[in-house]
């Protein structure tokens, strides 16, 4: 079932930042950054230019459906008399009261470097104008969504060269700066609102069976480190916290072990254009508690509850880095998360015995193959003759759209690095037919990330809300789904869904109120969702690895995947989920 494209709530969906493009490419080498990023826009302004006076002259070289995608009404509208539509990203500077002030990155810089400088990201903002989010109308919001749009296609179908300049370039793809998200409705999770635990003396603990256990308890041989990309609450608010609840023995621990948002890598105030965009934790974003009540719903301690997670199953074999890059309601951006990515590997890896495995409870809001068609060729989606004809191009330029995502975990797999990542929680979506989940988001969707998606306590069960793995094939060794919990479904689109009291995981949280405004009673909280299964398989990939640091991330996720169980019988044993279960219990 598909939501009708008149949805009043359609028209407030925000998957990536308005009036910013990200431009992939490929160099052999750049002496001065700053002057070859004034090259690339110089010479996209010219080819913007040529490209829109064609347009307005009613110019279509590619006729039917495809072509009426292509065309670039709005950016004619906007920008026909413009020469410079491309200029350089410049983010706005906070307020002093934003709480991302402190230590840290004072900037950055709208170029980015990957692997071994190799790859150029260059991010470019559209129009004179920036306008935050947070003060844009519906009809700017509109403007600036609809002329990414129009811009990333035209580009990637007529302005994509291959002609090699004297500084050896091509530009490989170009991209929107997609949210990168840990919300319901589009990555990570969670799944629901958390629940309070009223006792802070049980200590929960993670157990693993069988083979699996032995192999992780080997003796370790190697240093590995988890960095835990995510939300992230202020240290004096974890301080408090332990003083609060002196019983929480995991809170404890995870104060004395792990420092808050350390390294620090995202810019002073690197979220405030995103201020006023909120996370859909209801399908009904117009009404209902999250509309009327946004500040309730802030959840600067997922990224918390991850790293507690990945503590307790590490059980002192390896050690935890927390790092903000989303802001506390859990939503960032892909240029700030490419910017930390691009200098983690180099910060934390002092050692050539030393392994690092990055969990991503989150991705990109790159829509689910059901929107992503209707929302960026929305002519083409409804044209199956079109569709039949126009098929390797359409795929062609639906494949671009998350190069740049693509271009930076390829970049880490080259480094020896291995990304765990959640597949996302969208199976009871309005518009997703019930026992049919969704592929993986992206970067779970990758074949070198292992993707990790949510089944209940019996491990036989898929989560209700758990988007698919995918499946092993001869050139990479596949997803894996683990313990994620469930949830009470949303009693109407205007209400969240809530953690099921009895299928879930226990965390610590920080915070004095758990998000929806229950108080937080002992440091523990009840939650559910694959961002939860997600540093289970980091922590237990991490302590396997330790053993044997030969191995490559690929062979780690083949090893790991060894362990898992099919959890069901007949010709279909993976169902729904497509992928194996990892036997791990809390209690």
């Amino acid at each position: 079932m598909q939501t009708p494209p008149e949805d009043p709530n359609e028209q407030h969906v925000v998957n990536y930042v308005p009036d910013e493009i990200s431009v992939v490419i490929s160099t052999e080498g750049i002496q001065d950054p700053a002057a070859f990023y004034e090259h690339v826009r110089s010479r996209l302004n010219r080819q913007i230019t040529a490209l829109l006076k064609a347009a307005a002259s009613g110019d279509q070289p590619i006729p039917g459906p495809l072509g009426a995608d292509l065309s670039p009404v709005v950016l004619v509208q906007r920008f026909g008399g413009d020469r410079a539509v491309l200029q350089p990203l410049r983010r706005a500077k906070p307020r002093p009261t934003d709480q991302t002030a402190g230590e840290g990155p004072a900037s950055s810089s709208p170029w980015i470097s990957l692997r071994n400088g190799r790859a150029h990201h260059l991010y470019f903002g559209l129009g004179r104008d920036p306008v935050p989010v947070g003060k844009m109308d519906v009809q700017r919001l509109h403007l600036g969504l609809e002329s990414v749009r129009e811009l990333v296609l035209l580009l990637n179908r007529f302005a994509r060269t291959d002609a090699e300049e004297a500084t050896q370039w091509k530009i490989r793809a170009i991209a929107p700066n997609w949210l990168t998200v840990a919300y319901q409705f589009a990555c990570g999770c969670p799944a629901g609102l958390p629940l309070p635990v009223e006792s802070q003396r049980h200590r929960w603990r993670f157990h693993f069976r069988g083979p699996l256990l032995k192999a992780m308890d080997e003796p370790a041989r190697a240093e590995v480190l988890v960095a835990v990309l995510d939300t992230c609450p202020t240290q004096v608010a974890v301080d408090s916290a332990t003083l609060r609840f002196p019983g929480n023995t995991l809170l404890s621990e995870v104060h004395k072990d792990v420092p808050m948002d350390s390294p620090k890598l995202a810019p002073t105030g690197f979220a405030a254009h995103l201020e006023g965009c909120l996370p859909r934790l209801q399908w009904d974003m117009q009404n209902g508690p999250v509309h009327t009540q946004p500040d309730q719903f802030a959840m600067a301690d997922h990224g918390l509850f991850v790293a507690g997670v990945v503590h307790d199953v590490l059980a002192g074999r390896g050690r935890v880095h927390l790092i903000r890059i989303l802001n506390d309601y859990g939503i960032g951006d892909l240029f700030a998360i490419t910017h930390a990515l691009a200098v983690l590997p180099s910060l934390l890896l002092q050692s050539e015995s030393t392994r690092l495995v990055i969990n991503l409870s989150l991705g990109i809001d790159l829509p689910i193959p059901a929107r992503l068609l209707d929302r960026w060729l929305p002519q083409v989606a409804g044209n199956v003759k079109a569709l039949r004809e126009r098929g390797p191009e359409v795929a062609e330029l639906l494949d671009l759209l998350h190069a740049n995502l693509r271009d930076v975990v390829d970049g880490l797999t080259e480094r020896g690095i291995l990304v765990v990542a959640a597949t996302g929680n969208d199976a009871l979506r309005l518009d997703v037919d019930p026992g049919d989940p969704p592929p993986p988001r992206f970067p779970a969707r990758y074949d070198d990330v292992l993707g990790v998606a949510a089944t209940r306590r019996d491990l036989h069960t898929a989560s209700d809300f758990s988007n698919r793995g995918e499946l092993a094939a001869p050139a990479w060794p596949g997803d894996v789904s683990t313990f994620g919990g469930s949830v009470v479904a949303a009693s109407a689109p205007d209400q969240p869904a809530t953690t099921d009291p009895v299928d879930n995981l226990v965390g610590i949280f920080s915070g004095p109120s758990l998000p929806g405004g229950a108080p937080n009673a002992s440091g523990w909280v009840r939650w559910a969702g694959t961002s939860f299964s997600t540093p289970v398989v980091a922590g237990a990939a991490a302590r396997l690895w330790a053993t044997r640091p030969e191995l490559g991330p690929q062979e780690v996720i083949a090893w790991l995947r060894s362990f898992a169980h099919h959890p069901r019988t007949g010709p279909d044993p993976d169902a729904p989920l497509e992928v194996p279960v990892l036997d791990v219990t809390q209690r």
